[in-house]
């Protein structure tokens, strides 16, 4: 039996875990408030203060990290992780991390935060465990073909919701008796933000990127756009680059065309009879729809199934409304919410049990 530690840090709260093997015997989610974060602006005061309520926990419950074989830990943009898998956190990886991505300011992004919790949990307790971290968000597993735009100038890369759209994917096939490795699915993660990918006999062969601009709006994002008119409107003097950066990750999408990024208070408009609501949300289904109907394509029209997944996968209403333009491409499976510790913790344990290859930078 191995016993894995996950780490999860979020931006207002720290996940944390205790797998042994495939079952998760503790968990938690410790909320931080604005006011303490305010007051603990560096990330080196992030870790410690994140760092104290994981070692706290563990007390609790009675685990101490000699108890622990490796740590499970949350991924961020790492340059060089293009292949999805587990990486084996090497001195490499530590301090691209560290050196690009750990800055005296603040983390953009709080799963920044997770290797180095882990390390300063070790160094705090005298111990030294391995550290692993599966399928980062910059998973780049795009086929040479997908890469190609219209302009020399411009490559297109994946960041898409890898952990969890691979975690989905994964317990499929296993339900199928298959390997990941032997399927050919369309995983449609829909959350804040919304990425639809096509998972190739184990490799994300197409999807679009989630966080910059492409493939379907989502709550508050603006997904592809008219190219011409954003060029105008980045030119036009009425923005800053800023502005429409922000516009087109932040308040984008659902946000900015109904005025809230909460999909049950849009339900509740058109409950109430809201048409322009109605209208928004089934424009919303039909461009899931249509990069699904995109990654039909590109799998050669061949799919073992067809997975929602994401908070957004709650919704009856619009996986109903999705359904009705692809149920006939393939099997839909609806594995609502999102599975990150799991996807973690069985990450690492495949890696320990040699079922396969730790990936080493």
């Amino acid at each position: 039996m191995y016993r894995i530690l996950v780490i999860n840090p979020g931006s207002t709260s720290t996940k944390s875990a205790i797998f042994e093997d495939r079952k998760c015997v503790a968990e938690q989610s410790i909320a931080h408030s604005t006011e303490i974060l305010a007051q603990n602006p560096l990330t080196g005061q992030q870790v410690e203060l994140r760092k104290s309520c994981i070692l706290d926990w563990m007390k609790e419950v009675g685990v101490s990290l000699k108890d622990i074989d490796a740590f499970a830990v949350r991924g961020c943009k790492i340059k060089g992780c293009n292949d999805g898998g587990t990486y084996f956190v090497n001195d490499i990886l530590k301090n691209e991390v560290f050196n690009q991505h750990f800055p005296d300011e603040l983390a953009p992004h709080a799963s920044r935060l997770s290797l180095p919790i882990a390390l300063s949990m070790c160094q705090a307790e005298g111990v030294e465990k391995p550290v692993y971290i599966t399928d980062p968000p910059c998973v780049n597993e795009l086929s040479d073909i997908a890469k190609i735009t219209g302009h020399p100038l411009f490559t297109r890369i994946s960041v898409f919701h890898a952990l969890n759209s691979k975690a989905v994917a994964y317990s499929v096939a296993e339900e199928l008796g298959k390997k990941y490795q032997e399927c050919k699915f369309i995983v449609a993660h829909m959350g804040g933000g919304i990425s639809v990918g096509a998972h190739n006999m184990g490799r994300v062969t197409e999807v679009n990127d989630c966080i910059t601009g492409g493939g379907a709006f989502s709550p508050n994002r603006t997904g592809t756009l008219p190219v011409v008119p954003l060029v105008e409107l980045c030119f036009s003097g009425k923005y800053t680059q800023d502005e429409i950066t922000r516009m087109i990750k932040n308040t984008g999408g659902v946000l900015a065309h109904l005025g809230t990024a909460d999909m049950r208070e849009v339900e509740k408009l058109i409950e109430e009879g809201d048409k322009h609501a109605e209208l928004i949300f089934d424009a919303l289904a039909y461009q899931v729809a249509k990069e699904v109907g995109g990654c039909f394509a590109a799998l050669h029209c061949e799919v073992d199934a067809i997975i929602f997944t994401g908070g957004m996968a709650h919704s009856k209403r619009l996986v109903a409304a999705i359904r009705q333009y692809v149920e006939k491409m393939g099997a839909v499976r609806v594995i609502p919410g999102e599975f990150e510790s799991e996807a973690l913790a069985f990450g690492t344990l495949r890696v320990l049990k040699k079922e396969e290859e730790p990936i080493v930078l």
